[in-house]
């Protein structure tokens, strides 16, 4: 209720005086009867106009301080509205602490994430003011916050980069080409010496492969070139070597092969691999540091200063001042670490917990190669044969007819002669020679005398083939000696030594049996006027020579125009039968 008084229009009066007969003094209360009872008019309940405010620091264990506000009548001294006393209450989000009713406020643990404000409430004679709520602060902890983030993450040291190199040594062959032989028309021999051969290969114009020989012969074609390379190989092995270059920072090796068997010197740095001669490898040496280390990070904690951190439970470094580090554990295996923050308050009391797996480091350098399956060596050839051969043949013997007591005719008959020469000694035609002639004079010769000869003839390739015989001149005394050797075979093929003197011709007698030892017994027989100059006769069945009359035994003599000589012994015995 605002009180009014009149003087020529309502005014509210600022204070109430009364006189005491003497001097006017301010009234402390006044009343009013409203016809049935007195009510208290003055002074006026307090009026605020500015609310209180609470000042200093959110940090818990400062002091807050709170200020009345403004409140009506103080500004011009209006004491109808000037209040008497204050009171204060400080309050935890809206509800009172206890014991805190001055102007300030020591915040404690208990306020931390709280709202702190103050109620004031101002009193004068008519009463207490509603009560007038401050503005709230939020108090926070003394403490740090705990760190976030925390990790534990595996950084051991890889070791240092190293090198593998490896090899497979086998024996190294020799070879050193010699003269082509036999170079014909169709064929050649290639010739070569070697060492520590296993095998070769021709290849090239000719094809061919081998193990120990050193030699091949190749067919071929007339007038033709051919030429390449004679390979050989020395023996192959079952094994490389190989070594690797020390590294840093490691703890122990391992070693893997895709082929084969490993066997390794780790203090050497050596290996040896056994696989099969020519097979692919690749060997592959893993350095390993099995000295574990962990890189712990974090993000700060509010208002920290520092952090305690705990390893596997035990306290690691108190008061350090980085937000990562790295921890050389020097073992591998589960980690966990506790980081807890500190300030000049303290520190608190959980912080943050992360685990981390901490492995071994490692490092692979790699090597391939091939098992020396032999190292090999090589020569070239080179043939050039001849054009291809022609082969004169005799189709008629040489023989002499017409035959005097000077000489006679000698003939024969050939294919593919080119050129001929004779030899006869004591003849005319001793030495004689020509082209395409097939017959020759001779002349000069003495009566009753044998004389023998050889016909050779050529072929337009140098190849040739020779006639052979003897004849006897005419005329004389004498009776030819008699013949020599007589043999007879199994097939009936009669053959002698030729008689002295001059033979004008042969006499074969003979007899036939049905087995060796004579049975059934027949003859004899004769063949006569075989050429003198003929040492050689045929059996037929036209002579009496077949089953199952075909076991003999002959004999031969020769005859001329003075008489016949005696017959030689008999082939074989004269009870034996071939």
């Amino acid at each position: 209720m605002t009180n009014k008084v009149f003087s020529g229009d309502w005014k509210e009066y600022k204070n109430l005086r009364i006189y005491n007969g003497s001097a006017w003094k301010d009234a402390a209360k006044g009343w009013l009867w409203n016809g049935s009872s007195w009510k208290q008019f003055y002074p006026e309940y307090p009026v605020n106009l500015t609310a209180p405010t609470i000042s200093g620091s959110s940090t818990q264990g400062n002091v807050l301080t709170v200020t009345d506000g403004t409140w009506k009548g103080f500004q011009n001294n209006d004491k109808a509205f000037t209040y008497t006393s204050t009171a204060y209450q400080w309050l935890r989000n809206g509800s009172n602490i206890s014991g805190a009713t001055g102007n300030q406020y020591l915040t404690v643990v208990a306020d931390v994430g709280t709202a702190i404000s103050c109620r004031v409430t101002v009193s004068n004679g008519r009463g207490p003011t509603p009560s007038t709520t401050s503005n709230s602060i939020t108090i926070q902890s003394a403490l740090p916050g705990a760190p976030s983030n925390l990790s534990v993450i595996s950084s051991t040291v890889t070791p240092g980069v190293f090198a593998v190199s490896s090899s497979s040594a086998a024996v190294v062959p020799t070879i050193t080409m010699g003269s082509n032989t036999n170079v014909t028309s169709s064929s050649a021999t290639i010739n070569w010496t070697s060492t520590n051969q296993s095998s070769w290969q021709v290849s090239g114009s000719f094809s061919a492969s081998g193990t120990s020989e050193t030699s091949y012969t190749a067919s071929t074609s007339a007038s033709s070139n051919y030429s390449g390379t004679v390979t050989v190989k020395g023996a192959g092995t079952t094994t490389a070597q190989g070594s690797w270059t020390l590294p840093t920072n490691f703890s122990y090796y391992t070693y893997s092969t895709n082929v084969g068997s490993l066997s390794a010197d780790s203090a050497n740095r050596t290996f040896t691999l056994t696989a099969s001669s020519g097979a692919s490898y690749t060997v592959n040496v893993t350095a390993w540091n099995s000295s574990g280390r962990a890189t712990i990070s974090w993000t700060a904690g509010s208002n920290a200063t520092s952090y305690d951190i705990y390893i596997n439970g035990s306290l690691y470094q108190q008061g350090y001042t980085g937000t990562s580090l790295d921890y050389n554990w020097g073992s591998t295996g589960n980690l966990t670490v506790n980081v807890r923050s500190r300030n000049s308050q303290g520190a608190e009391a959980t912080g943050a917990t992360a685990s981390g797996t901490i492995n071994q480091a490692g490092l692979t350098a790699q090597t391939s190669g091939t098992i020396n399956s032999g190292n090999t060596a090589s020569g070239s050839y080179s043939v050039s044969t001849p054009a291809a051969a022609v082969i004169p043949t005799f189709t008629s013997a040489a023989t002499v007819s017409s035959i005097t007591s000077t000489g006679g005719q000698l003939s024969w008959a050939s294919t593919n002669q080119s050129s001929y020469s004779i030899s006869a000694p004591g003849t005319s035609l001793d030495g004689a020679s020509g082209f395409t002639a097939t017959s020759r004079l001779f002349t000069g010769a003495t009566a009753g005398t044998t004389y023998s000869y050889t016909v050779t003839i050529t072929s337009s390739t140098g190849h040739t083939a020779t006639s052979s015989g003897s004849y006897t001149t005419t005329g004389g005394t004498s009776v030819p000696g008699t013949p020599t050797g007589a043999t007879v075979t199994g097939s009936g093929y009669v053959s002698w030594g030729a008689s002295t003197g001059s033979v004008a011709t042969y006499e074969i007698e003979f007899y036939t049996a049905t087995n060796s030892s004579g049975a059934g017994a027949a003859g004899p027989y004769y063949i006569l006027s075989i050429p003198g100059g003929q040492t050689y006769y045929q059996l037929t069945s036209s002579d009496g020579y077949a089953s199952p009359n075909n076991y003999v035994r002959i004999r031969v003599r020769s005859r001329n125009s003075n008489g016949v000589s005696t017959y030689g012994t008999w082939d074989p015995s004269a009870t034996t039968y071939v």
